[in-house]
C-alpha cells in the first residue's frame, strides 16, 4: 500500500481531500440557493412558457414517433409478404404440388362464387385466411397464383401479434379473387369480389398508379365491408414484368384513437391528418364520424383558416405562432401523415400561470430545507460509508497484506463490501481462466502451419477459423519422403486447453507414425492405439488422411469418423471421396480403418473440410448444407487453391450473416497442377 511523506495511505490523503471538496461544495451551494431563490422566481414564469412550449413540442415528436413505428412495422411486414411472393415465385415450379385447400376451394362453388367458408381437415378458421374467387374452370396459372398466396397466410397471421392496431391483411389478384385474414365469412366479402378492383389498395399500388413499386399509403376512406374509417399500406406484387396483385394491410383506427387521447396535452388540440386534408384525428371531437370524411377545414377554428394550406404542407411550421395560435406540425416518415397541436395562446399562457406560481414557490422554500438535511444525511449515510468502502478496497488490491475484514458500516452497505470482496476473488479466477485461454490459443497457432510446400506440382491454401477463443479444428501438411506429401483435416471433440493439447499429442502421433507405414489406413491404426489406450478423458478426434504422390497424382486416403473428401475434376465433375464414415480415432482400439485411392489429373482440386462449414447455421437455424458447399466448389472452376479457399470462406459468411458461429470452420484446398 502507498503512503504519503507523512504516513498516511495514499488513499486516505487522496479520499480526504475529495470528501472535504465535497462538504465546502454543499456549503456553498446552500448558500447560493438561498441567495439566487428570489432572482430565479423572478425568470421563472417568463423561461416557464417557453420550456412548456419545449416539452410540448417534444411530447408531439414523441407521439410522432411513436405513431410512425405502428405504421413502419406494418409498412415492414407488407414488404416481408411481397418478398415471401419474390421467393415462391422463384422457387416454387407450375402446377404446384396436390393442395387441399386449392381442392376445397374449386369444389366450393356456390352461386357462382368459389370460397373457404368450410376449411378441410386439419386446417381451421382460424388458422388460415378465406379465398373468394369467381368460379372458373381449372387452370394450372390460376392454381398457382392461389398457393402463392396460401403462402402468405402464416406472414398474415403473425400482423394482429406485431402491429398494433391493425385490422384486415389481404392480397388481390388480378386473377379476380381475394385472400383475406384472418377468417371472415364470404357472405361478408361478396362485396369485396364485386368491386375487387375498387379497393383504394389496389388503385393506389397498382403500376399504372404508382410505377416506383414501392409501399404506398391509401387516404383516409370508408370500408365498404365494415363501413369504418380506415387508411391501408399497400405493395404491388410483380415478377419478370407481370403485374400479379396487390398485398396489403388495413389499420383500424379506433386503437389509434385511443392512443392518441390518451396522451393528449391538456391545452389545445391534436390532430392526425393525411396529405390530402382528410381527419384521421381529432381530440376535440366527442365520437368520430363513419358516415362521412372529415376534412381539416371543418374542424379549423375560425381565426386559422386561411393557414388551412400552410398547416397541412409547410414542412417548417414548428411552434409558429399563427395569429392568436401556436401551431406544431411534425410528418411521419414511414407513412403520409402528419401530427398537427393547435393551442390558444392565451389560454396556454394564463394555464401555465394559475397553475405554476404557487408549485415553485413551495419548491423554491423546500428547496433549501432540503439541501441542508441532505447535507447532514449524505455525510451520516454516504460520505463515512464511501470514505471505508474506498479503504477497504486499497485493502483488497494490496496483495502484500491480508485482506481487511469488514469495517462497521450501515446495513445497506455491506452489499457494496461483499461485492468488492467477491469481485477481487472472482478477478484472480478470471485472471487464470484467460492465462489458460492464451496457453490454448499459442498452442493451436504453433500447431497450424504457417507455410506450405513450394513445389510447381501442386498449389496449397488452408484457414481455420475457430468459433471461440481456442477451436477443436486441426489440419496439417508434412512430407513422407522426397515425393509424398501427407495431408491430414482433423476436428478434436472439445475446446480450451484439453482440445489443445489433443490436438498437438494427435499431430505429432501422425507425423511421427505415417513415413514408417505403408498407407493412411496402417497410419490412422496406430495413431488411433496410442490414442485410445491413455485416453481416460473420453476425448476423440476425427480425422481423414491423404497421402498424395506429387509425380503419379495418386492419393490414397483413409478416413477416421470424419466428413468425406472433395476432388474436383479439371472438367468440372465434383466427387466425393467417401469410404463410410469409420470411426473416430481414441474410441476403440485395433480398429481396422478402410483406404481408397484416386487419381488426381492436372488441374483437379481436392477440398478437406470439417464439419463446421456445412454445419453453420444462419439466423433461421437453416444449415449450410453439402449442396450449398459442393456449389461453391463446382463454380470455382480454373480457380487456383487460395480462390477456392476464400469463395468457400466468403459463402459460409454470407449465409451466416448475423448469427453467432455454432462451430469452428476450418478448410484445405489444393490444386494439382502435375508435372511441369
Amino acid at each position: 500500500m502507498t503512503e504519503t511523506a507523512s504516513g498516511q495511505p495514499a488513499w486516505a490523503a487522496t479520499g480526504g481531500r475529495l470528501f472535504r471538496r465535497y462538504h465546502r461544495i454543499m456549503r456553498a451551494a446552500f448558500i447560493g440557493i438561498s441567495l439566487v431563490s428570489v432572482l430565479l422566481f423572478g425568470l421563472y414564469a417568463g423561461d416557464r412558457i417557453d420550456d412548456d412550449k419545449a416539452a410540448v413540442r417534444r411530447r408531439v415528436e414523441d407521439i410522432a414517433y411513436t405513431l410512425n413505428r405502428r405504421f413502419d412495422v406494418a409498412g415492414d411486414l407488407v414488404d416481408a409478404m411481397v418478398e415471401r411472393t419474390h421467393t415462391y415465385l422463384v422457387n416454387h415450379p407450375k402446377p404446384p404440388p396436390p393442395d387441399p385447400l386449392y381442392d376445397a376451394l374449386m369444389g366450393s362453388e356456390k352461386d357462382g362464387i368459389l370460397s373457404l367458408d368450410r376449411p378441410p381437415p386439419p386446417f381451421e378458421r382460424d388458422t388460415i385466411g378465406n379465398v373468394i374467387a369467381a368460379a372458373r374452370p381449372p387452370d394450372p396459372d390460376f392454381r398457382h397464383e392461389i398457393d402463392l398466396a396460401v403462402s402468405l397466410m402464416p406472414l398474415m397471421h403473425s400482423v394482429d401479434d406485431i402491429v398494433e392496431g391493425a385490422g384486415a391483411s389481404y392480397y388481390i389478384s388480378t386473377r379476380r379473387f381475394a385472400m383475406v385474414v384472418p377468417w371472415i365469412e364470404s357472405s361478408q366479402l361478396r362485396g369485396t369480389l364485386d368491386g375487387i378492383f375498387e379497393r383504394p389498395a389496389f388503385l393506389v399500388a397498382r403500376p399504372d398508379a404508382d410505377p416506383s413499386g414501392k409501399r404506398v399509403w391509401t387516404d383516409l376512406y370508408l370500408d365498404r365491408v365494415g363501413g369504418s374509417e380506415m387508411v391501408t399500406v399497400a405493395k404491388p406484387v410483380s415478377n419478370a414484368g407481370r403485374f400479379f396483385g396487390v398485398v396489403a394491410i388495413d389499420m383500424a383506427l379506433s386503437d389509434m384513437r385511443d392512443f392518441l387521447r390518451q396522451r393528449q396535452p391538456r391545452e389545445g388540440t391534436l390532430m392526425l391528418l393525411t396529405e390530402h386534408g382528410a381527419v384521421i384525428y381529432h381530440s376535440q371531437e366527442k365520437t368520430q364520424e363513419t358516415s362521412r370524411i372529415i376534412r381539416l377545414g371543418d374542424v379549423l377554428p375560425a381565426g386559422l383558416q386561411a393557414h388551412a394550406q400552410a398547416i397541412l404542407k409547410d414542412d417548417a411550421l414548428v411552434g409558429s405562432a399563427l395569429d392568436d395560435y401556436y401551431v406544431f406540425a411534425v410528418d411521419l416518415i414511414d407513412a403520409p401523415f402528419r401530427l398537427v397541436y393547435i393551442a390558444n395562446r392565451k389560454v396556454v399562457f394564463t394555464a401555465l400561470i394559475s397553475s405554476s406560481v404557487p408549485l415553485v414557490l413551495a419548491l423554491l422554500l423546500g428547496l433549501a430545507l432540503v439541501v441542508y438535511l441532505a447535507e447532514r444525511m449524505t455525510r451520516q449515510q454516504f460520505i463515512d460509508p464511501a470514505e471505508q468502502l474506498v479503504g477497504f478496497i486499497e485493502g483488497q488490491g494490496d496483495g502484500s497484506r491480508p485482506p481487511p475484514a469488514l469495517p462497521p458500516v450501515p446495513a445497506e452497505w455491506r452489499p457494496w463490501f461483499d461485492t468488492v470482496r467477491a469481485t477481487f476473488a472472482a478477478h484472480g479466477e478470471l485472471v487464470a481462466i484467460r492465462q489458460e485461454l492464451d496457453v490454448a490459443r499459442r498452442l493451436q497457432q504453433a500447431i497450424l502451419p504457417r507455410r506450405f510446400p513450394d513445389r510447381p506440382e501442386i498449389e496449397i491454401a488452408a484457414r481455420a477459423k475457430p468459433a471461440k477463443e481456442v477451436g477443436g479444428d486441426f489440419y496439417d501438411v508434412f512430407w513422407l519422403d522426397d515425393r509424398r506429401l501427407g495431408l491430414v483435416m482433423a476436428d478434436v471433440a472439445g475446446k480450451g486447453v484439453p482440445a489443445a493439447l489433443v490436438m498437438a499429442e494427435t499431430r505429432t502421433l501422425l507425423r511421427g507414425v505415417a513415413p514408417a507405414t505403408t498407407g493412411p489406413a496402417q497410419c490412422l491404426g496406430l495413431a488411433n492405439n496410442l490414442l485410445a489406450a491413455d485416453n481416460d478423458t473420453g476425448m476423440f478426434v476425427t480425422v481423414f488422411l491423404g497421402m498424395l504422390d506429387l509425380e503419379t497424382g495418386r492419393l490414397a486416403y483413409a478416413n477416421g469418423g470424419h466428413n468425406p473428401a472433395l476432388l474436383r475434376r479439371a472438367d468440372g465433375e465434383l466427387m466425393t471421396l467417401g469410404l463410410g464414415d469409420g470411426l473416430a480415432l481414441a474410441v476403440v482400439e485395433d480398429f481396422p480403418f478402410d483406404e481408397g485411392d484416386a487419381q488426381l489429373a492436372p488441374g483437379d482440386t481436392l477440398v478437406l473440410y470439417t464439419d463446421g462449414v456445412t454445419e453453420a447455421f444462419d439466423l433461421q437455424n437453416e444449415a449450410f448444407g453439402d449442396p450449398r458447399l459442393r456449389m461453391v466448389i463446382e463454380a470455382s472452376a480454373d480457380r487456383n487453391a487460395a480462390d477456392t479457399l476464400a469463395m468457400v470462406f466468403d459463402a459460409v459468411d454470407a449465409f451466416v450473416g448475423d448469427a453467432p458461429p455454432s462451430d469452428d470452420t476450418t478448410v484445405l484446398t489444393l490444386r494439382y497442377r502435375g508435372r511441369v
